[in-house]
């Protein structure tokens, strides 16, 4: 996974609330987030029982 320091933002009574990371670990999770969405979507559409319809016909509609 990831290795890095945590550095945590507290509030006055030491309670936990946020996180400093590196901007190239913020990008690093921001992009496999994307993709996850993208591989989430893409098996809740598999897993639809639509009539498929070819791309060539699709964007006529």
């Amino acid at each position: 996974m990831y290795s890095i320091k945590q550095e945590f933002l507290k509030d006055n009574e030491g309670n936990k609330i946020g996180i400093i990371l590196p901007i190239d670990v913020y990008k690093k999770l921001r992009e496999d987030s994307e993709e996850l969405d993208c591989i989430k979507a893409y098996d809740e559409a598999k897993a639809e029982k639509d009539e498929v319809i070819p791309f060539d016909q699709g964007w006529k509609l």
